[in-house]
């Protein structure tokens, strides 16, 4: 199972200048796991999956009001993801 390094997301997190607030309550209180999501697209006309296709995605949850964001490993950490290491 491929794992996220959480010092490399942090790193990148700041590289690429993400806000470390919420955008709802304003607190820094960010909390991740080192499993990616898997993100799957869905097909504009019905709504459903998009088989085979997905987004390797970081989740984070605020501790506090429980907003949910996503980042794309591949963006972010700027390597696509059949390409990378099991330790990112």
């Amino acid at each position: 199972m491929m794992q996220i390094d959480l010092a490399n997301l942090d790193l990148a997190l700041a590289h690429k200048e993400a806000s470390e607030t919420c955008p709802f309550c304003t607190r820094r209180t960010w909390t991740t796991d080192d499993t990616p999501a898997a993100v799957s697209p869905t097909d504009p006309d019905t709504g459903a999956p998009i088989l085979g296709a997905a987004i390797p995605a970081a989740i984070m949850v605020c501790r506090h009001c429980g907003f949910i964001r996503l980042h794309a490993l591949e963006v972010l950490l700027g390597e696509p993801a059949d390409r990378r290491s099991p330790q990112m």
